[in-house]
């Protein structure tokens, strides 16, 4: 298995569970180089930039609206990502010229849309780099050099003298703009690269910018290892990060669900705000304290999901007649 592998055997079953709830596109980058001779660095280093370079795998429909028809085209990207090879020909390769892609993604959306809410899911295995017109060259302190070999970035003669130089901020002011023309940018880190060294300073300023960033109401929302900065609300890492196939899988899910349409029969919670005990929690519907059931509610993993009549009332409820919900729980440390 590679990075590449897992990510394939990890997206599958997000687009068939998620297919329904979006207009699907997929853009690789970098752009697939040359299938013969000899492949040159600038190639390599060459971000996503046109409809003809091979880039784009599938366009984002803008007519698809039923479930099945979403379902169908979700379908066709998850065949499109699965058809990359994992070796030889057409194989990923290359840098990671994430500002100039991010920059080209957005020509594929529509800018300040007010129609439906418009997300980049980055999904990356590197630290951004491949930058030609970085601020910063090898003979720069400021320079992260992003390679291997050191002297690809510190000799005036590489290729690398600026592309290999860390794109840290190009990147960021490229989410920033996404975000300010209402298009947010979900940052996952995949491998280890994106996990040690500059990645998680990196890669937190990114999902930060891009509206999506990890929240917290306390330590226990972030994972194991993780806490929470309780005056930002953010967890310390604000990027979704994982190392092999079940915890891009994990991380996804987490994604799903929390780009899915408000449920009026399911009130999230948050794991800090979870109780301790199923004993613990009480609910009222319209200020009226409302038992479990199978005819009200029950708890579940991430929240209370209401049922039977409990929840056809929700589902009535209107502006000018709304119903009040109030869940009350206690978690005991």
């Amino acid at each position: 298995p590679t990075r590449w592998s897992e990510l394939q055997g990890a997206m599958g079953p997000f687009l068939a569970e998620s297919g329904k709830l979006v207009r699907f596109g997929l853009t690789t980058y970098p752009a697939p180089p040359p299938s013969t001779g000899t492949v040159t660095p600038a190639q390599l280093c060459a971000p996503a930039a046109s409809l003809e370079d091979g880039s784009v795998r599938a366009l984002i429909p803008k007519d698809l609206d039923s479930d099945e028809a979403l379902q169908d085209y979700a379908n066709e990207v998850n065949a499109e990502l699965q058809a990359i090879p994992n070796g030889g020909v057409g194989r990923p390769q290359g840098g990671t010229p994430t500002s100039a892609s991010l920059q080209f993604a957005s020509t594929l959306l529509t800018p300040n849309s007010e129609d439906r809410d418009q997300i980049i899911i980055l999904l990356t295995d590197g630290l951004p780099n491949c930058n030609d017109k970085n601020e910063y060259d090898g003979t720069s302190a400021d320079c992260r050099c992003t390679l291997e070999t050191l002297s690809q970035c510190t000799d005036s003669f590489s290729p690398y003298f600026k592309r290999g130089c860390l794109d840290k901020n190009a990147s960021v002011t490229a989410v920033s703009a996404l975000k300010a023309s209402k298009i947010s940018t979900i940052v996952i880190g995949f491998g280890a690269e994106t996990s040690a060294g500059d990645g998680p300073s990196v890669l937190n300023e990114m999902a930060r910018a891009g509206g999506f960033a990890r929240t917290c109401k306390a330590s226990i929302d972030c994972g194991t290892g993780d806490t929470c900065d309780v005056g930002t609300g953010f967890c310390g890492r604000s990027f979704y990060q994982a190392g092999n196939r079940e915890e891009l899988a994990a991380a996804l899910k987490s994604i799903s669900e929390a780009i899915q349409p408000g449920e009026p029969c399911f009130t999230p919670l948050e794991q800090s705000q979870l109780p301790s005990d199923e004993k613990l929690i009480v609910v009222y519907i319209d200020g009226e304290r409302t038992l479990a059931g199978p005819d009200t509610w029950s708890l579940e993993s991430g929240g209370v999901r209401f049922t039977g009549s409990a929840c056809a009332k929700l589902e009535a409820s209107r502006p000018e007649d709304p119903v009040s919900v109030e869940v009350r729980a206690i978690r005991q440390l």
